[in-house]
């Protein structure tokens, strides 16, 4: 199980992020769970109670990523469940700045945590990095989320081979 595991999930105050603090922490791991929002974070642990602990962390600084890691140490499997607002409006409607907002999240922010959490993973441990269909299936609105998931499943695709 997971008793005596370091557990870190990025985007772990709500969705599915949650869901696996809750488990992580059901079967006996340590749990820091991390977002954006201090309020939600607190939230959340009230919720998960047990041995789950909080810290403020934005994905999208390169600053706030290696302090985060900084502070945590040494763990045993990091899980990115980010959810940014993401732009559902037509290719021609949408934003690019709010395009560039989200892919920054949802892409850069996976990218960075996983280039400044892994040497501070301990042998054995694991990066999940989480993405959607609509990488590889079209939605009316959803040209920006198949671009960020087919890029975050590349970034794994290519992450695994450097360390095959």
């Amino acid at each position: 199980m997971l008793t005596h595991r370091k557990i870190i999930v990025v985007g772990g105050s709500s969705g599915i992020g949650f869901a696996v603090a809750s488990k992580a922490s059901q079967v006996g791991a340590e749990v820091v769970i991390a977002s954006r929002s201090a309020e939600k974070l607190e939230a959340a642990v009230g919720k998960l109670g047990g041995n789950v602990y909080a810290q403020v962390l934005d994905a999208t600084d390169e600053h706030s990523t290696t302090e985060f890691f900084r502070h945590v140490g040494s763990f045993d499997h990091l899980v990115i469940s980010i959810k940014p607002s993401i732009p559902t409006g037509s290719f021609l409607e949408n934003a690019m700045a709010a395009v560039g907002a989200a892919f920054d999240a949802k892409f850069w922010g996976q990218y960075r945590l996983a280039k400044h959490g892994a040497p501070h993973i301990r042998p054995n441990g694991s990066i999940t990095f989480t993405s959607g269909t609509a990488s590889r299936r079209s939605y009316p609105g959803y040209s920006a989320v198949s671009a960020m998931n087919a890029a975050v499943e590349a970034l794994c695709k290519s992450v695994l081979e450097d360390y095959r």
